[in-house]
């Protein structure tokens, strides 16, 4: 939980220090998607001159099955950034570079049946993540409301897993004894995307 909190007000941080820029240009609300993408999949948010904050929430749906027992749970993965573009955009067949900045986190709901069950709150620990993006990128303008872009970048992911038990077998007993091993696990991935944006 403490992550959620720390994710979150990164989060707010940039937005208000991206809307403090925007002076009081009135923003275009605006809708763009990336096809292809497993997480930050569609946004929304104002679109200044050269500035775009948004927000986006994705979702995936969960479940295993095996002789053990049956898992299901959803995964929320909330997700705010924006854009800065090194230019004024918006006009037709204009090209216009920009750099994006995104933290995200996921909050997942599980349920676990069978002999599993005592594994519900490591599953749930595992699928409660957070990470950010950064990127670079390009849209083209066919028009002064629709645009195609590319973008690249690095994800930056972070997870913990815990081990809170462990077995030893001497002869036909088994030993069980309880401990706290805490795992924390790094990603850090490129990407390549296209995005499809509109604004209104």
């Amino acid at each position: 939980m403490k992550r959620v909190f720390s994710t979150l007000l990164a989060a707010i941080c940039l937005l208000l220090a991206a809307a403090s820029t925007a002076s009081a240009e009135k923003g275009k609300f605006m809708f763009g998607v990336k096809p292809g993408m497993l997480i930050q999949t569609s946004y929304f948010g104002l679109s200044y001159s050269r500035l775009e904050p948004f927000v986006g929430l994705d979702w995936v749906a969960v479940s295993v099955n095996s002789d053990d027992g049956d898992v299901a749970g959803s995964v929320f993965i909330p997700h705010f950034g924006s854009k800065w573009y090194l230019k004024a955009k918006g006009t037709e067949h204009a090209i216009s570079p920009y750099f994006l900045g995104d933290v995200f986190f996921s909050l997942a709901s599980v349920t676990v049946d069978g002999a599993a069950a005592e594994e519900e709150d490591a599953i749930k620990e595992f699928l409660e993540f957070w990470g950010m993006t950064l990127g670079f990128g390009m849209e083209y303008y066919f028009s002064d409301k629709f645009s195609v872009g590319g973008e690249w970048g690095l994800r930056l992911l972070y997870d913990k897993v815990s081990e809170h038990s462990k077995e030893e077998h001497w002869g036909d007993y088994t030993y069980k004894e309880k401990v706290n091993d805490e795992f924390t696990v790094a990603f850090r991935v490129t990407y390549a995307a296209i995005s499809l944006n509109y604004r209104f």
